[in-house]
C-alpha cells in the first residue's frame, strides 16, 4: 500500500482527534498527577516555545495516524480493527512491561 491510496481526510481527523484528546488528558484532567509522577514543577516557565511543543505533538500524532492506517489497508472493517489493534497491543505492551518489571528500578 503506498500513501497515495490512503484516506487523507480519515488520517488529518484521526491526528487531529488524537492531538486534541492528548491535550485535554495531559492538560486539565491529568496534568497535576503526570507532572507529580514525571518528577516535573507544573508552575516552572516551560522551556520550550509552545508552538514548538504543540507542533511536534500535532506533527506525531499525524505520523501514528498515518501508520495505523498503512497497518490497516484500505479496506478496514470492524473486525480488521479489532484484530489489528490486539495485535499491536501485544507487539508493544509485552515489551514495554518486561522492561518495566526488570528494570533495576522496580526492585
Amino acid at each position: 500500500m503506498d500513501l497515495q491510496s490512503l484516506n487523507w481526510p480519515a488520517v488529518i481527523a484521526a491526528a487531529a482527534s488524537a492531538f486534541l484528546l492528548g491535550g485535554i488528558w495531559y492538560g486539565p484532567l491529568f496534568k497535576q498527577a503526570w507532572c507529580r509522577e514525571a518528577g516535573v514543577d507544573s508552575a516552572a516557565p516551560s522551556v520550550r516555545h509552545p508552538a514548538q511543543v504543540f507542533g511536534f505533538a500535532f506533527l506525531l500524532s499525524l505520523i501514528a495516524a498515518i501508520t495505523f492506517a498503512l497497518f490497516l489497508g484500505p479496506q478496514a472493517d470492524m473486525h480488521r480493527g479489532v484484530q489489528a489493534g490486539a495485535r499491536s497491543a501485544c507487539c508493544s505492551w509485552s515489551p514495554a512491561s518486561a522492561s518495566t518489571i526488570c528494570s533495576p528500578a522496580a526492585a
